[in-house]
This record gives C-alpha cells, structure tokens and sequence, in this order.
C-alpha cells in the first residue's frame, strides 16, 4: 500500500496492529469491475468529464454502501490529481471534473468504500485510463490520400520512449502497422456521418518503437464510405495520422508519406474482397523496405467535416472460429464445393490453401441452401450483395493463408471453387465469427418437457451478436445492414439483459443526435443512408427508449443528462405533429412491420400514436429521474388528455376492443395502462377470445405487437398462454423457424414465413423478434424494476411457474451488480412433453424426483394440439383417433419413456406442422414444493414473490429454517424483512445477499363444476376456511373429459378462464350465469356446455 497524509498513515498502522495481534480485518471486500466512461482500461478517452464506474459485494445481508473515496493520480512523475476523501453516496460512480484533466496523458485510480455499519473496505485493485486529444488544437496532423490504398512513413527516433501512443481516423476502415507489427482492431473505425463525426482510435504502441529508424504503415478499406446507399462524402480513402511520444508529435499524416496500391484490388462491405497475394509487397511495413518506383507521394485530400471523436465503444474483435461440419457436392455444378458451418454467423472466413501461383480462388456466402435439394447455395435474398471474396495464389509451397480485412458476411454456408480446380478437406476453410466486442453478461436457462426455448434463446444470442457492427445493424447479410431505429429499440431491452452495452448503445444515442433536425424529428436509420426524416414513430421511438432504458440498466443519469435536450426535443416535435394532425390521424410509414402475410396489418395511426404515448412516459421518468419536476408535471397532464383522445379515436365497441380487434391494436394500450376501466373488461375478453380461439394460442402480430403481445399477457398475469406462444412449433412462432423441416434456423428471421416468401426481404439473421428475450428474463425468471424504481435499486422477483416449465436459471448485470435468480418446480404427479414431427417426446418420472412409473396417459394428440400442460386440447381440424394408446404402449408401467414423433407411428388429418402433445401420471407423487435461490446485489432491496401453485397449509423456509408458518410471518432470519400472502403468492421483503428459499405444503382440494349453456352455476370450496386460489381450467363451448381430465373441445377457453378469475379468485365461493353474455361467444352451436376446475386452499 501507499499512502499519502497522517489520515492514509494512521489507517495502515490500525491494520498492522490487527494482524500483528492476529485478529481478522473487519470491513467489505475491495470494489471491483472498475471502468472508465464503461471501459475497461481505456486508451484515448476524450470526454471532458469522464466517469468512473465501480461495483461492490458484501458477505453480510442488507447492506448498502454509504460513502466511498477515489483517488487519481498520474503515471509519470507520479502526482495526485484529485482525492475525494470519504463521500457519502450510495452510487458506485464518480464524474471526474474536467479542469483537472491533459490530453494525451495516463492516469490511474483506485477506490474503497464504506458499508451501512461504517466499516471501510480496502484499496481497490489499480485502473486506468489514457485522455486523448481534449482540444481540436491538439491534432497537428492533415488529411493524406491519393492513388493507392497501403502508405508508409520512417521516421527516426533518439531513444526509446517511455510513453507512445498512435492516433489515427481514416474515411473507410484503417489497419495500422507500427514496424511491422499490426496494432489495430478489425473493421475500424465504426460507422457515422463523416460530415458530422469522425472517429478515431488510440493505440499504446510503446512495446513497438525502437532507438533510431522506425516505421509506420497503414493499409486502408473502402469501409462504408463506397457502399450502397451510403450518403458520406465522396473522394479517395483518406488517412489522419498522429503518433505521441513522450508527450511530442514525432510523426504526423502529411506529404511526406508515400503510397501506392497493395494486394487488395477491391473491397467493399456488401460485395466481399478481392485479395492477390502476387501483389503483396513483403517488408513493407519494416523501416528495411526500400521504397521502390511503384511508390508515389501522397496528397493532401479534404477535411471530411465531421468533429474527430474518439471511438468510445468496443471494437470488433474474434470472438469464435467453427470447422465446417461437412462439404456438399452440389448437383450440375463441376469445380464447386458447399462448405456448412451448422451456425448462421457474422464474419469471414480462414482459408488455408496451397495450390500453383495464379490460381483463383472464389468464396460464396450464404445463409441457405436451395429447396431444390442440389446444394446449392441460395443467394437471390442477398439481393445486390455479392458476398464475394477472392483469393489468388502466390504459389507458396507451404501453403498459403487468407482472410479478408475490410468486409464481413452474414453466412452458415460457403461455396468454394477455384479455377485451376483444387478438391478442398474439411480444415480448407474455417468460419471465423467477428461482431464488437461486447461481453454477454445475461444468462437465462430452462427446464422443460421442450427444448424450444433455449434453443430461441440461442437463436437470439447468435442474432444479436451478428449485429453488433458498431452500431446494431437490422441484418448482416444483404445490401442493407443498416443501423435500424425500430429494430435497434424492439431489441433493445433484450440486449440489455443479455449483453453489456453502456458504451455501444451512449455511442449510437449520440450518433442519432448527429442527425437530429432543428425541430427535433430523427431518422429511420443511424447513420441516415436509408428511410426518412422524420423517422416512423415506432422507430423514432428508440432515442428516448434507448436512452431511457440505459439509464435503469446502468445508472449513467450524468449521460442521460447530457442528451436530455434532444429527447425532450424529439417528444416536442411529436407534439406538434400530432396537435396538427389528432392523434388519429398520428402519421405512420411502416407501422406494426411484418405480420404474418395471411393476417392483416394493424393501423398504422394507432401504432405510431401508441409509440408517441409511451415516449411522453418514457419522457416523464427520465424527467423525474433528473429533478425536472415541471416537465414531468406538464407531460403527466398532457397524457392524460392524450390517452383520452386515443381511446375515443380507436376504440371500437363493434370490435370489443380497439380499431378493428386484432392482437396488436389491443395490447398496446393495454400495456400502456389507458383502458378505461368500464372497458377493461370487455377487452380482456375480446383479446384472450381471439388469440386462443381464432389463433389457436398463436400471435398475428408484426415487430411492434409482438413484443408487446408478450408483455401484456405478463402484465394481465397470462404468462401461461404466453408461454405456450413462445413453446408453439408450428406456423407462426419462433418454434416454427427452428423445427420446420425446409430450412430450421439457428438464428431468428425477419419474417415469420422465410421459407416460403421470395427472395426480396427475407434476411435469416434478422433480431428484431427478438424482443421475447425481454419477456423470458422479466416474466419467467420474473426479474423487473419495483414501480417508480430508476435503477434495478428496488427490484421484484416473481417468476411464472405455469405450463411445462420446471425450471429456471439466470442472471444479468446491472450497475448495482449481479441480479441471480434460479427456480425448480419439485415433485408433483404430472408429466408433459411436447415435439415437433421428426423428433422424440421424453417423459420422466425421474425428472420430477419420483421413483414410480408412469401408470396412465391423460391427454396425447399428433396433429396441430395446443395448450398448457394440464390443459391440452386437439385441434379442431386434424382431430385424433390413437395417440393416447399409441402413447401408452410406449410408456405405461416405466419410470422413463420415448416417444417418436412419426406419420409412421400416428395418423393424423392434419397435412403439415405435425407436432406430439403428451401427458402423463407417474403413480407415486412427489410432495409438490417451489425452491427459490435469489442473489440480489448490495444496495437493492427486493419483494421476492413465491407462487402458491395448488398448495395450502403453506410454509416457507430460507436455508431450512422457516419464515412464513400458520399464514403467518416468522421473524429473526437476517435480510428478511416481511413475510406476507398477497393474492396467490406469499411476497418476501428482503435486502441485499444471497436467498434460498422454498414454498411447500399439502395438496389443495380440487373441485370441479359443469352445466349447459343458460344455467346458474355454484362453485363452492368444502370447507369455510378455504378460498379459491387457483382457476387450472375453464371452457364455454365443448370441453371433454372429466375432473382432472378436462379438455378443450372444438371451441371454447378463450376468455373463459380470465372470467372465471375475475368472479371467483380469492372467494370462498361464486355464482354466475353461464351465457354468451358472460362469456362472449365462442362457438355458434346452440346448447354449449361449461366446465371449471379450481383449486380450494387454505392460506
């Protein structure tokens, strides 16, 4: 340790005593995961005020910090700059003032805090951080280009320095040399408006530099400055170059460079490279090259513009290399080889070759095969893209080795051939996944009777990372990968779960700010080189949705602060577009985007004026968050009045629900909370009627209603039918684009119906479904922000346990720390499995920790079945005649069974999207508990919410000593503060730390009800004591079966369980009239039969 004053003495002395008389160290173990401005170690910040950014850890629960201090020095001569001394706050950040701050200089820092019992921890690990140029001024260097796309400059040094750093922007991408060593990132810089803002990048280039003659060379690419559509200025590859040493400019870009053309004949992002290993000029990097003829002066080339920013983000970097899993000889096609990868991926490709100089090698990218069966690759959905790269041989006689350097490709499969023809082996060629660097910090796993959902979980995690391209990109495949507004804030939330991106999404806020008109409209997309501005405003949307949601994840309200104008700018420009226009008449270019083609679109008004309602709530809580009050004030007056007005322009009393009742246009002003009440109700009904009856639980929503689609159902507590949403196999759902049988995807698609639409729009890496990964962390891991909550400091955890789900393990990072949250469902009698045709069900006795057999088969359909486990039903049109026996023959009498999911085995009347529902008894029940584990992070309090499924006499224990007995809280464990039934969950109070927790009890009564259309009904619980805690069934229409057994028929459920919630949920009994008054009306037969099960408990 070294410190500095009497204070710092004093502390170091009282710890010498400790240990010298053998006595532990009381106090919190040091901060950790310190940043600079979100970045590890960070080489050429050149924000004024930089932040600094720590997280803590306690092994005592409840804590909270209460005051921390940082001191920062500089490196050479060292000298401190600033010590805060012991501040008190509960915020692991601190905003370094900027008078205190050099350009080109290095600084380190350490940080300590303090716990709510005063106890101080020790000296943090030390960080760093370098400034870079603080002031135009600061650059000395001109803007260099000409005839070529490889320059170099010796130059000579006296000595080694102690301190060397490289900066360098160039228009296209740059890849630096510093005496023949490469020093650079992939594909930098990023990609903005070079009329607006040009980044640069730093490089500590000290390990390279040598006493006397050295050598720096630079190879430049086309980047985005030539693509399609791309709207920067035109002029030749330009390069800015600066290199400090010891605090001088010893070289800088200027005439003195020379230039000239290197082995890269062409490149481009979308159409691939062109690479002539021949033209390679050996040594050209090295100070021992001589320069020969070819090489010419460079010229001077214009100012591109934009404000030299330096690169803040994560660059793109290596991230997985994948052998190819097989090579296809395609039909009718001599000389040419199809490479498969198994994994639709962003990146290039590693060609390992040897073969006589001259040969030509082509590389063909693609994301699919032909349907044709040939295999050959399919490329028409690339549209102009020619995702192309070249290769020719220098005739090296050990082998040559290639891969691109200025383009990438979204692919699974390569095409190869080359001319003299070369037969390739399996390590020919390797794909090398490339995307920034951001770290996946968010994990989610489930246990299920299906798979489906870990492997969508998969699918959007490839997806994501493949468009991570410094900024998110809609696609990484054809003539586009554009940085989409709607697609960058539908996924937004889900990335914030799964990925790290303070940085990535602070860099893409700004460049749409860029781009800001003087009214305050935005772009479609950022840069702005396709769409309009003004943008749509669900895709507009994402600056203050963005902005917002970073703010909650990670604290950064001191960012948030700094762009607060141009978010308050932008909700002002929609307020003046839709006083002019009524907000009916909101105007819309694309609105709910992509539905499935046989469902029409929803009106495009009511999207955009949806959009604008929650951006005026988004608004508001960043306003509160900041200590606007008036503004917050003025926009929680104005949405009412709006909200008024929405309801009155769309909602439909002929529809039951808004404009013309389709999923979209319900769910999104129910989740916005503005249903009038006296039509909550009814439109409840109409929604759950039309997605389970008219859809067959199924979505008809396009990018917008789908997102909210899920949540909504969260938000009404129908994670059940979202669940069977997320699990359906069949056409349209994400299941679907798994298990199909044409082309089954290992990333998500832009449209629901890929396979079978042309070859225009149809991108296989497309994220923008992605937004379920939101619902599986906030709903089935059950992990959100308390209301009213700014920063994961106030959090609910309460997870849905409902249909075939057994199990959930996850965890994401926020500014406060780790958020774990792991639950299991144990025990029990039921057994599920689900498959798509093709594929096996599993059932298992053991998987619920029973040790009998399986001894009936409740429910089985091969067809198109439906539902939840415990309420499976048989499509209407493929109705079927043996599963259940069939079923039994495999399992009956065995503790484990599969189950193919064969024509050869079923029969069914369905003609495709086959799919197995099974269920199942195991004959020795397993007391039926939920175990809970909960790692909440220091400073955060949680209500911690346990479902009390089908159970009573209730208790519930944390590390096997009880908290919650005899419907009563039991006090004295630490952390937990309250303990208490609310509604059919028993919520915990408790502070920070780590939680085991499990819910158990005895069986609760089951009853069950039926009657016949126009009938009154009693549902009464046997015992006085007991509530009705639960609804597990209920059908107007047709239902089958018995109690226990119950199934949907030919029509019927929609609505029916929500009502039978919303009359008897909680009572001791009810009574209601069984009628299509009640009900709505599900089925046109006349004489409709009811049937209810519920659960009787007591609490």
């Amino acid at each position: 340790f070294i410190f500095e004053g009497m204070k710092e003495t004093f502390i170091l002395l009282s710890l010498l005593i400790c240990l010298a008389a053998g006595k532990p160290l009381a106090g919190p173990p040091p901060p950790f995961d310190l940043e600079t401005e979100h970045l590890i170690n960070p080489i050429g910040i050149d924000v004024q005020s930089p932040r600094l950014t720590w997280r803590v850890s306690h092994p005592e629960r409840g804590q909270v910090q209460t005051s921390f201090r940082v001191v920062i020095s500089t490196t050479i001569n060292p000298s401190t700059i600033l010590d805060t001394g012991k501040v008190s706050s509960s915020r692991g950040s601190l905003v370094v003032p900027a008078n205190l701050l050099e350009s080109d200089l290095t600084y380190q820092w350490t940080v300590m805090w303090w716990d709510s019992s005063d106890s101080a921890s020790s000296v943090s690990e030390t960080a760093y951080f370098d400034t870079g140029f603080r002031q135009a001024s600061d650059w000395s260097a001109s803007w260099i280009g000409g005839q070529g796309n490889i320059l170099r400059r010796d130059f000579t040094l006296p000595a080694v320095p102690n301190r060397a750093r490289a900066y360098i922007a160039g228009i296209g991408y740059n890849e630096l040399y510093v005496n023949g060593v490469k020093v650079s990132a992939p594909l930098t810089p990023g990609w903005t408006n070079y009329g607006i803002t040009v980044l640069y990048n730093v490089y500590d280039v000290t390990p390279y530099l040598f006493e006397g003659v050295n050598c720096i060379g630079v190879m430049l690419g086309h980047g985005w400055c030539a693509s399609t559509e791309a709207r920067e200025p035109d002029g030749p590859l330009s390069l800015l170059f600066q290199l400090q040493s010891d605090g001088k400019t010893v070289v800088m870009s200027d005439t003195l460079w020379n230039i000239t053309a290197g082995p890269i004949t062409y490149d481009g992002i979308y159409n691939g490279e062109s690479y002539d290993s021949r033209l390679e000029k050996p040594g050209w990097n090295l100070a021992t090259y001589h320069v020969d003829a070819t090489w010419r002066p460079v010229q001077g080339v214009p100012n591109p513009g934009g404000k030299l920013t330096f690169e803040a983000i994560p660059p793109v970097a290596y991230d997985t290399e994948r052998p190819a899993e097989s090579i296809i000889r395609p039909r009718n096609s001599t000389g040419k080889y199809v490479f498969d990868f198994g994994q639709n991926l962003s990146g290039w490709a590693k060609l390992k070759i040897k073969g006589p100089a001259g040969t030509v090698v082509t590389l063909r990218h693609a994301e699919v095969l032909n349907h044709d069966g040939s295999g050959n690759i399919y490329t028409d959905n690339l549209r102009s893209a020619k995702a192309t790269d070249i290769y020719t041989l220098n005739g090296n006689e050990t082998g040559e080795e290639y891969s691109p350097r200025f383009t990438y490709h979204g692919f699974r499969y390569i095409e190869f051939s080359a001319e003299p023809e070369i037969v390739p082996t399996l390590d020919t060629l390797t794909s090398l996944h490339y995307h920034s660097d951001i770290p996946q910090t968010g994990f989610i796993n489930f246990t299920s009777a299906s798979n489906i959902l870990n492997q969508i979980q998969s699918n959007i995690l490839w997806g994501q990372r493949s468009n991570f391209m410094s900024v998110p990109t809609d696609c990484d495949q054809r003539d586009e990968r554009k940085g989409w507004m709607g697609d960058a804030q539908l996924s937004g939330e889900e990335a914030l779960h799964n990925f790290y991106l303070p940085s990535f999404y602070k860099n893409f806020l700004n460049r749409m700010i860029d781009e800001q008109a003087e009214e305050g409209s935005v772009g479609d997309t950022v840069p702005l080189t396709f769409g309009n501005n003004p943008s749509d405003p669900a895709w507009g949307s994402a600056l203050p949705s963005l902005a917002l949601w970073s703010s909650q994840y990670y604290s950064n309200f001191d960012d948030l602060q700094t762009i607060y104008p141009a978010l308050k700018l932008y909700v002002e420009f929609m307020d003046k577009q839709v006083a002019s226009s009524g907000i009916g008449n909101t105007y819309s270019t694309y609105g709910d985007w992509v539905p499935p083609p046989q469902f029409p679109q929803a009106n495009g008004h009511l999207v955009s004026a949806a959009s604008y309602l929650t951006n005026i709530q988004q608004l508001i809580q960043m306003a509160i968050s900041l200590g606007d009050n008036e503004t917050a004030t003025n926009y929680q007056a104005s949405f009412a009045k709006l909200a008024d007005g929405f309801n009155t322009a769309f909602w439909s009393d002929a529809a039951s629900g808004y404009d013309t009742g389709l999923q979209t246009a319900n769910v999104l002003p129910l989740f916005l909370g503005i249903v009038p009440e006296d039509k909550n109700t009814t439109l409840l009904l109409s929604l759950l009627n039309d997605l389970v009856n008219n859809h067959d639980t199924h979505l008809s929503t396009g990018i917008i209603g789908t997102k909210y689609l899920m949540l909504a159902l969260h938000k009404i507590g129908r994670d059940d039918l979202a669940l069977q949403i997320a699990e359906n196999t069949d056409y349209p759902s994400w299941g679907y684009m798994i298990t199909n049988p044409i082309e089954p995807a290992t990333t998500l698609w832009e449209l629901w119906d890929t396979p079978e639409e042309g070859p225009g729009m149809n991108s296989r890496n497309h994220i923008m479904f992605g937004a379920v990964g939101d619902w599986f962390y906030k709903a089935l891991a059950g992990v959100d922000q308390a209301d009213g909550d700014l920063d994961f400091s106030n959090i609910v955890i309460s997870p849905a346990v409902v249909g075939n789900l057994r199990g959930v393990n996850s965890s994401f990072l926020t500014a406060r720390g780790e958020i774990a949250v792991e639950w299991a469902l144990i025990g029990g009698t039921q057994l599920c499995g689900t498959s798509a045709e093709g594929q096996e069900v599993i059932l298992s006795c053991s998987a619920i920790g029973s040790s009998g057999v399986i001894s009936d088969i409740k429910f089985g359909s091969y067809g198109t079945p439906a539902g939840a486990c415990g309420s499976f039903r048989v499509h209407s049109s493929c109705p079927d005649e043996n599963s259940v026996d069939i079923s039994r023959k495999f399992c009956v009498g065995k503790s484990d069974c599969v189950i193919p999911a064969h024509s050869d085995l079923f029969t069914s009347k369905c003609d495709k999207f086959k799919k197995l529902y099974v269920e199942a008894v195991c004959d020795q029940a397993v007391e039926l508990s939920v175990n809970l584990k909960a790692s909440i992070p220091v400073g955060v309090s949680a209500s911690v919410s346990l479902p009390v499924l089908s159970l009573e006499n209730i208790v519930v224990t944390e590390s096997n000593t009880t908290i919650y007995s005899s419907g009563k809280f039991v006090a004295g464990v630490a952390g937990i503060a309250n303990a208490e039934l609310v509604g059919n969950k028993i919520v915990v109070t408790a502070g920070s730390g780590s939680y085991d927790f499990t819910i158990e009890g005895t069986e609760a009564t089951v009853i069950c009800a039926d009657t016949t259309e126009n009938d009154s009904i009693n549902i009464t619980c046997p015992l006085s004591s007991q509530i009705i805690s639960q609804v597990q069934f209920a059908s107007f229409g047709t239902p089958t079966g018995q109690c226990g057994s119950y199934s949907v028929g030919e029509c019927g459920a929609g609505s029916t369980v929500a009502v039978v919630e919303s009359l008897c949920l909680f009572h001791n009994d009810c009574q209601f009239l069984v009628s299509d008054s009640v009900f709505g009306e599900p089925c046109v037969h006349v004489g409709k039969l009811f049937a209810a099960q519920v659960v009787c408990a007591t609490l």
